[in-house]
């Protein structure tokens, strides 16, 4: 008789468990990147996709981008004024809500914020969602 093919267990993922190293490293990341630049910013969004970032990207090539769990971008710049990280690391991580994502730029405040204004790209409309 052949072998049963019922008792296997068969994994659908061959995606890796983040480990405590990986938490670690974006931990250590956030907190250079937070050492490096003057200007540090919160923003969220809905439905990203990759090539509109890609794109925001590129008009902020000289920023870097830290998308994450929220929690662990806490823990890097503190939860409260005792554990934070700088000045107002703190006040950071109380925004982190939601899909958020963490700036880090050298540009002026004025000039982020025009670019996140006029920064607008055609994408298709997806399931639930209304087309213009």
């Amino acid at each position: 008789m052949g072998k049963s093919k019922r008792s296997k267990v068969v994994h659908l993922t061959k995606t890796k468990k983040k480990t405590q190293d990986n938490k670690k490293i974006l931990v250590d990341k956030i907190r250079s990147y937070f050492d490096g630049f003057e200007n540090k910013f919160v923003f969220s969004y809905q439905n990203m996709t990759t090539n509109p970032f890609r794109a925001l990207q590129g008009e902020l090539q000289d920023s870097k981008f830290v998308l994450g769990k929220n929690k662990i971008m806490k823990v890097a710049l503190g939860k409260n004024d005792e554990d934070s990280y700088g000045p107002v690391g703190y006040k950071l991580a109380e925004n982190l809500n939601g899909e958020c994502g963490l700036l880090f730029t050298n540009r002026s405040v004025d000039e982020v914020q025009e670019i996140f204004e006029n920064f607008t790209i055609d994408e298709f409309a997806k399931a639930g969602e209304i087309s213009p």
